[in-house]
């Protein structure tokens, strides 16, 4: 939004300054094109978005509506944030239209779909909401091996709501059964080096089924969900889409403390992204044998390498070494993941993907964050999601979460809180993080997994470690 508000505001300047009164013109008639290489600031400094192939125009249709809303792709990534979607962003786009713009549909940009003017899980944590079905299949068509039931319901919007149950049984058929999740959309870049495009994968995998039928199945889903399309985009509409997420990098270029990102020896940069190497499963993390993971390799990010033999006192030096020093962290120091004494990890073996953060693993890895305790104390307070009582069959207690996770797709209960491991370029430019916005900045982040894997970090570890994360 801030991209179209800002060249609508550029052309309205320029009119005024010819003596020019008029109003400016739709869309269609008044066609931008979103650069090659377009730069942002963010709160760390200034992140890149790039296409190698070129500018491309925004008359195509990730950026046009296809559905009945008035909403496009852009509504939800957009290119000032990464090509994902910011609380600042989501803020002055309620105060500058009203709460009027098609991002606070009803459909999922409300609480609930019946309380379409009540926004707090979108205006305070950037969260849209998606409806899937526990009973009695779940959205891939499996019968779940668990039950689900409600503790905590603040948005009224869960299994004792008759119209969330009457919009369910209208996407999903008679007898469906729905819960509603809170979600941040994912960034719609960098979309080459991923395994998996949902947070529950439930749309085709490129790692089985290629980038093209995943960009194709995640772009229709949103179409008729999201912009409440009455039918399916066409396929000259899904190739202008996939071919333009295909060819879109983002990565932050400047650090504010640091300077350029690929100065100094270091090679952080959007325009090398296209041309780093990738492959589904180059880096998978296993645990045949004993004494951790022999077939990978810890040392995933080679950025700032340079920088770590650095030994100046300056300003500029020291925010250098705190980077090189948080990226080494990143890649090599390890704790406990598992009970098993050879259940050792680092941060690298998730985000495993050389030079890029996503995971590699082939079949998809869905994992655990650990963001779904309604009560984690490094968090923010989880009230203000639901709590859900997940319990396997054939068992007596269950799992309380604000999310099931994978398990809503697949039904299985050994893949409740389950989800797909997410991109780490660009971040600063959509906090907040995790796939419920718990965390509102990446120190949080940072001191959540601390604390929670006993990692044993120093304040200036932590430091480091926050540091380097901002910087990609």
């Amino acid at each position: 939004m801030r991209h179209l508000l800002e060249s609508r505001l550029s052309a309205l300047l320029s009119c005024l300054a010819l003596g020019l009164v008029f109003a400016l013109l739709p869309d269609s008639a008044s066609a931008q094109s979103l650069p090659q290489d377009e730069n942002f600031a963010d709160s760390g400094g200034t992140f890149s978005n790039f296409q190698p192939n070129g500018p491309t125009s925004e008359t195509t249709a990730f950026f046009s509506s296809l559905g009945t809303n008035g909403r496009t792709c852009e509504t939800c990534h957009q290119p000032g944030d990464a090509f994902g979607l910011s609380i600042s962003d989501i803020t002055t786009t309620f105060n500058t239209t009203g709460g009027t713009d098609p991002l606070f549909a009803a459909v999922d940009g409300a609480d609930c779909v019946d309380q379409p003017n009540s926004h707090n899980m979108l205006l305070n944590h950037g969260l849209i909401r998606v409806m899937l079905p526990i009973a009695p299949k779940t959205f891939a068509g499996n019968v779940p091996n668990f039950t689900v039931t409600v503790t905590n319901d603040p948005t009224n919007c869960q299994l004792n709501n008759p119209n969330v149950q009457a919009a369910c049984v209208a996407q999903f058929g008679a007898g469906a059964q729905c819960i509603s999740v809170y979600r941040r959309p994912l960034p719609a870049t960098n979309l080459p080096f991923a395994s998996v495009l949902m947070w529950d994968g439930r749309q085709p995998s490129p790692a089985t089924r290629g980038l093209t039928a995943g960009i194709n199945g995640v772009a229709t889903n949103a179409v008729r969900v999201h912009e409440q399309g009455t039918k399916n985009p066409t396929s000259a509409q899904l190739s202008q889409i996939s071919t333009f997420l295909a060819g879109l990098y983002t990565s932050q270029e400047t650090d504010n403390n640091a300077g350029a990102l690929n100065g100094n020896g270091a090679t952080e940069s959007a325009e090398t992204m296209p041309s780093t190497p990738f492959s589904f499963g180059e880096n998978e993390v296993s645990s045949t044998g004993t004494g951790g993971f022999p077939n990978f390799n810890s040392n995933v990010f080679t950025f700032f390498s340079a920088w770590s033999s650095l030994t100046g006192t300056d300003p500029v030096s020291l925010a250098q070494e705190s980077i090189a020093r948080g990226e080494n962290i990143f890649n090599n120091t390890t704790f406990r993941a598992g009970p098993s004494p050879k259940d050792v990890s680092t941060c690298s073996a998730c985000h495993n993907a050389f030079n890029v953060g996503t995971n590699s693993d082939n079949p998809v890895l869905f994992a655990h964050q650990g963001s779904d305790s309604p009560n984690d104390p490094t968090l923010q307070p989880g009230s203000y999601l639901p709590t859900f009582i997940v319990t396997c069959n054939g068992k007596t207690s269950g799992t309380a979460t604000t999310d099931p996770g994978r398990a809503l797709i697949d039904g299985n209960c050994g893949d409740v809180e389950k989800i797909k491991i997410p991109t780490l370029h660009g971040l600063l430019a959509r906090p907040p993080f995790f796939h419920n916005g718990s965390a509102a900045t990446l120190a949080t982040l940072v001191k959540f997994y601390n604390n929670r894997e006993n990692i044993g970090l120093t304040s200036q570890q932590q430091t480091d470690l926050t540091n380097f994360l901002g910087a990609l």
